[in-house]
């Protein structure tokens, strides 16, 4: 009957330390660049130690689990075009690791979205462990617990150009960073989430935490922290504006309690509270504060309860506060109603910080 011919050929074997996923792929491919995965949680299950996953271009409908996978996730075109959608049927990704900071994960290049839980963190969750978190935007997702946006607790944590957007949660509406954690968000956005309880944009508890080169705008809480609401563990604040929160209660921009906080160079405006303070509430606390601008809070700059108190110095401060250097004059922004608060050229809190540098982020 003479010779037949067959186009399928078996797929060469593949072992990583490379794999990759498209929604064009199939996951009975070997997982290499020529024959993709077509879900990311295959590709999680196949890969090795220490191996990588690149994602293509994609809406992915998946619950991702990488507990115990020292595995990085990583996107070819960014967050714009790549998404993993948790489709309000759990968190998006659960990365429990208990008693073990040996394991290490990267995700960049993803919009993380629709994660839908009872407990902590709905569109991250982590749990031990170390992980940077890159160019990512965090946005839609919703628990009843803790971290809407992303939740971790005795881990380490880089939170480096991302965008946590439209979170809900009771406490920490975008963020939650809790229990011997130590966590760096670092030129990232926190931006128009919500907590029915406390810390509207970010809330901490017994945490070392860092914010740097970050904006914290349109927050909101139910309780108090519109911003961020604090308790115990030490923070760095730098070089960041905490802006248009609001809290029902008090703190609309920051409520501390028996914390260790220094805040340099910061704007801290137009955030709005009912009582007490619309800036920064301190209680149990002593906030260290320099080169910083607090205006435009209702109802009122500072307010210390329980003990709580300001060291405040070379900053501009409605109302006036006493401390070197400490003055209260328009601060002049460029564009407050679309966010812009950098400084205009005339205006007086360039130059009079400490040593002749600016006050305020600028």
């Amino acid at each position: 009957h003479g010779t037949t011919w067959s186009d399928d050929f078996p797929q060469p074997p593949h072992s990583g330390p490379e794999w990759f996923v498209s929604e064009s792929g199939s996951d009975e491919n070997n997982g290499s660049s020529e024959y993709p995965f077509a879900t990311i949680q295959y590709a999680i299950n196949s890969a090795n130690e220490n191996d990588s996953i690149f994602v293509a271009t994609g809406t992915y409908t998946e619950n991702l689990d990488l507990s115990g996978k020292n595995v990085s996730l990583i996107s070819t075109d960014g967050p714009e075009v790549t998404f993993i959608d948790g489709s309000q049927s759990g968190r998006v990704i659960t990365l429990d690791n208990p008693n073990n900071n040996d394991i290490y994960n990267r995700i960049s290049g993803f919009t993380i979205q629709n994660g839908s839980w009872n407990g902590a963190g709905a569109g991250i969750y982590a749990y031990y462990g170390n992980l940077d978190i890159e160019n990512n935007i965090i946005r839609d997702n919703t628990t009843e617990g803790n971290g809407g946006g992303f939740s971790i607790e005795y881990g380490y944590a880089n939170i480096f150009n991302c965008i946590i957007r439209n979170n809900n949660a009771n406490h920490g509406g975008g963020l939650a960073i809790r229990v011997d954690s130590e966590v760096n968000v670092i030129e990232s956005v926190i931006e128009n989430n919500f907590a029915s309880g406390e810390g509207g944009g970010i809330f901490t508890d017994n945490a070392n935490v860092n914010i740097v080169e970050s904006t914290v705008i349109w927050n909101s809480a139910g309780d108090t922290g519109g911003g961020l609401r604090i308790f115990d563990g030490s923070q760095n604040i730098t070089n960041t504006v905490i802006a248009n929160n609001s809290a029902v209660v008090h703190g609309g921009g920051i409520k501390f309690t028996g914390s260790s906080p220094t805040i340099e160079n910061c704007t801290i405006v137009n955030n709005q509270s009912s009582v007490c303070a619309g800036g920064i509430v301190a209680a149990f606390t002593q906030a260290f504060i320099r080169n910083s601008i607090v205006h435009g809070n209702d109802v009122g700059s500072f307010c210390t309860i329980q003990g709580g108190s300001f060291d405040v110095g070379y900053s501009n401060i409605q109302g006036g506060y006493d401390g070197e250097g400490n003055f209260d004059e328009d601060p002049q922004f460029c564009n407050p109603p679309v966010g812009n608060y950098q400084l205009a050229e005339n205006s007086s809190s360039l130059n009079s910080g400490l040593d002749g540098s600016h006050i305020g982020y600028n």
